[in-house]
C-alpha cells in the first residue's frame, strides 16, 4: 500500500498473532498480542485507505481477550473459533454481524454437539459453504492433527479426522492453510518441538 503516510485514521497499536479477514473492500482485524491479549476491533477501508477502530461501537458480548485464533467470513458475518486468551486455550465460537455490528456468543449453539477441542494455532479457511479447522497446539503445547468442519448456518461441527485417507498430515500447528482448485492446501508448521515440515498436502 506504500508508506504509512497515504493511511489515514486510527491504526491498530503493534501486535502480534492476529488474524486479517476481508469483507467486500474491507479488512477486519481482531485482537492478538501485545505485551498482553487484546480483543479490540478494526476496520480498514480498502479504498480509501483508512483505519477505523470499532471496539466502542459494536453492541453484544464481546469475544474475550486472544491470540492464535481462527478467523473468517460468511454470508455478511465474521467467524471467530478459538485460540489462547492469556493462560488458557479456547474453543468458542463469535460471531459478528457486520450489518448491524453485533456479537453473537455461539457457544453454546455448538456445545449441542461434539466440537474441537481447545486449541490455538490452527489452520481456519472458508471453502466454499463450510470452515475447516486442522491442527494447532493443545493447552499443553502439543501440536494436535485433527480435522473439523463447521456449518456455519447450522452451527455445526463434524469431526472428519477418522474419515480422512490418504497421506494424512501429521499433527501440527501454525501452517498455512489456503484454497485454489477445488481443494484445500497444507504447508509446513512445527510438528514437535524443535521441528518443522516443508511438507504440502492438499485434501
Amino acid at each position: 500500500l506504500g508508506p504509512n503516510n497515504l493511511i489515514s485514521g486510527k491504526a491498530p497499536s503493534p501486535r502480534a498473532y492476529m488474524s486479517f479477514v476481508k469483507s467486500e473492500n474491507h479488512v477486519y482485524i481482531f485482537g492478538g498480542y501485545s505485551a498482553a491479549d487484546l480483543n479490540d476491533l478494526y476496520k480498514f477501508d480498502a479504498v480509501n485507505l483508512t483505519w477505523t477502530s470499532l471496539t466502542t461501537f459494536v453492541r453484544g458480548p464481546s469475544p474475550p481477550v486472544r491470540d492464535s485464533y481462527g478467523f473468517g467470513e460468511y454470508n455478511g458475518k465474521l467467524y471467530l473459533f478459538g485460540g489462547y486468551s492469556n493462560t488458557a486455550c479456547l474453543n468458542d465460537l463469535f460471531l459478528l454481524d457486520l450489518a448491524s455490528l453485533t456479537w453473537i456468543d455461539a457457544t453454546p449453539a455448538t456445545a449441542l454437539a461434539p466440537r474441537p477441542p481447545p486449541r490455538l494455532g490452527m489452520g481456519f479457511i472458508r471453502f466454499g459453504l463450510l470452515f475447516f479447522a486442522f491442527g494447532g497446539n493443545d493447552a499443553d503445547g502439543y501440536p494436535m492433527g485433527d480435522l473439523w468442519y463447521l456449518d456455519p448456518d447450522k452451527l455445526l461441527w463434524t469431526n472428519l479426522t477418522d474419515s480422512a485417507s490418504g497421506d494424512v498430515p501429521s499433527p501440527r500447528a501454525g501452517s498455512g492453510m489456503a484454497e485454489a482448485g477445488g481443494a484445500i492446501y497444507v504447508h509446513g508448521g512445527p510438528e514437535a518441538p524443535g521441528g518443522f515440515s516443508d511438507q504440502l498436502f492438499l485434501f
